[in-house]
């Protein structure tokens, strides 16, 4: 303990000795403030870069987060500080030529690095390993489906015992080292390109294994699609790639507190919705020519299913995503949106297809996950799925007041909704209903307005929620203005002075 507050102090102290320099040194050159204001500068200098972690040398896992983080830190010092001398010291005519005192300012805090680096951190060698993220930091993976070794083929099984210790490199090597080892069906794949599966178009491929990252596969949908017609019926398919969830904690683990937010933040901007953007994805796909991209889980094995894929094993090991898929059908053909503003298939009333809107709540290709998170998650207490980790952190808050069903009220002024009914299901969700269910439900339009919130006690399983909407659909079918009144006023007094929330 005392050891880590002696070099933070020796830092600090040094940082603040080369603040204190250049400022005098400068001082004979252009015109500065009296010598008192240059050492209340340099101890604002040095208490920015204490709060913001900045001078926590010893924190830095990565040498260029560590220049990052200077560079970041020194910029805001520089602006602030000038702000403060052009409201305090308007009769010094300071202008931009002062820019050469942060600059010189920097460039000692980078040599100081340096210095401290070879002197103090070299001699700690694990500080400078590249950091694996633990299993767990990736969301839903305890939830996620994890199978028999026995039961896959002989081939995929000697893949994953073979690199189930390794790192994403390693693990790249050792597949390209080993290609001789498979049997003959299993095609080992180095390139990114959808076009080059092709070639395999005469052969009996049954295993088809991704070397590459799927991150680095610029269409990445297309890729999946090719891949699933090229593999027979039945045939497997086995990737890897670094998530945002992994890529976020590797963030968080190398820097300190305050600049890994940063870090993460900038990250997410750039890999997560600048591509996802109309006006700045060509930017993005320009400068990065698609390599590199950031998947979340969910996203991943969403569109690997909308390629006509099941999911039958995704793990997380040394720091990477591993998922294995076998073909069970073909690629669904619908362009997916993965914009804020999404339109739901739902069940409307006679059985037709709505279209209904939505803010959205989950990450992108959720809706071809639906199955699969049911199979292995099951459902919670109000009918709905059970810790799905498809739902963004914004989106519980979205979905707790109902922010996400605000565009609904489109449907409503279309005629396709009404304002107190049954909740609009998707295909998959309608076919959990009782056949009784399903036909009373069609009888009518869905509602803004679910009917359980106008009971005393939200139901807690799917039956309850059947019985609670038998119990509104029987009345609504006999006095439609009625029941849907008394409906509306017991949710209102639900939702207004109990407190009820959405889930």
């Amino acid at each position: 303990m005392f050891s880590g507050i002696r070099k933070v102090l020796m830092v600090c102290l040094s940082d603040l000795l080369w603040v204190l320099l250049i400022l005098f040194v400068f001082r004979w050159i252009v015109p500065l403030p009296k010598w008192y204001y240059l050492v209340a500068t340099a101890f604002l200098w040095v208490f920015i870069g204490i709060i913001t972690y900045k001078l926590r040398f010893d924190e830095y896992r990565k040498t260029y987060s560590a220049l990052f983080a200077i560079l970041l830190v020194d910029a805001v010092s520089s602006a602030l500080i000038f702000y403060l001398f052009q409201r305090l010291f308007p009769d010094k005519n300071i202008g931009w030529t002062y820019i050469f005192i942060p600059i010189a300012i920097l460039c000692g805090e980078l040599i100081l690095f340096t210095l401290y680096k070879r002197i103090v951190l070299d001699k700690i060698s694990y500080f400078y390993e590249s950091v694996t993220p633990e299993s767990t930091v990736e969301d839903g993976w305890h939830e996620s489906l994890k199978c028999n070794l026995n039961s896959l083929p002989p081939d995929l099984e000697m893949l994953v015992n073979n690199i189930r210790n390794m790192k994403g490199n390693q693990a790249r090597q050792w597949i390209v080292e080993n290609k001789d080892k498979f049997s003959e069906g299993t095609y080992i794949l180095e390139s990114t390109d959808p076009k080059q599966l092709y070639k395999y178009a005469d052969k009996q491929v049954k295993i088809l294994i991704l070397v590459n990252s799927l991150g680095s596969i610029w269409h990445l949908n297309t890729f999946l699609a090719n891949a699933n017609m090229l593999l027979c019926s039945g045939g497997y398919i086995a990737g890897h790639c670094l998530t945002s969830g992994l890529k976020r904690d590797m963030i968080r683990q190398s820097n300190p507190p305050i600049i890994s937010h940063i870090m993460i933040f900038a990250d997410y901007l750039w890999h997560r919705v600048i591509p996802k953007l109309s006006l700045t994805k060509q930017i993005y796909f320009f400068m990065t020519k698609g390599r590199n991209r950031e998947f979340s889980r969910v996203e991943i094995l969403g569109r690997v299913c909308m390629a006509g894929f099941d999911i039958i094993d995704d793990d997380v090991r040394q720091g990477n995503f591993f998922v294995t898929a076998r073909k069970t059908g073909i690629p669904v053909s619908a362009k997916p949106n993965t914009g804020p503003l999404i339109r739901l298939k739902r069940i409307g009333k006679g059985g037709k297809l709505i279209g209904v809107y939505k803010f959205r709540t989950m990450h992108a290709y959720s809706e071809y996950l639906q199955g699969y998170v049911y199979n292995h998650c099951g459902l919670q207490s109000g009918g709905k799925m059970n810790h799905d980790y498809r739902v963004t952190t914004i989106g519980r808050i979205f979905r707790k007041y109902w922010i996400d069903e605000l565009p609904m009220l489109i449907n409503w002024i279309k005629g396709e909704m009404k304002l107190v009914g049954v909740r609009p299901l998707s295909e998959h969700y309608f076919s959990l209903y009782t056949p009784e269910m399903q036909d009373l439900r069609i009888k009518t339009k869905p509602g803004l307005i679910p009917p359980f919130y106008a009971e005393k006690a939200i139901p807690v399983s799917l039956s309850d929620v059947q019985a609670n909407e038998r119990r509104y659909l029987e009345q609504y079918l006999k006095h439609p203005v009625k029941t849907d009144w008394k409906y509306f006023r017991g949710a209102m007094k639900n939702i207004v002075f109990k407190g009820a929330k959405s889930r």
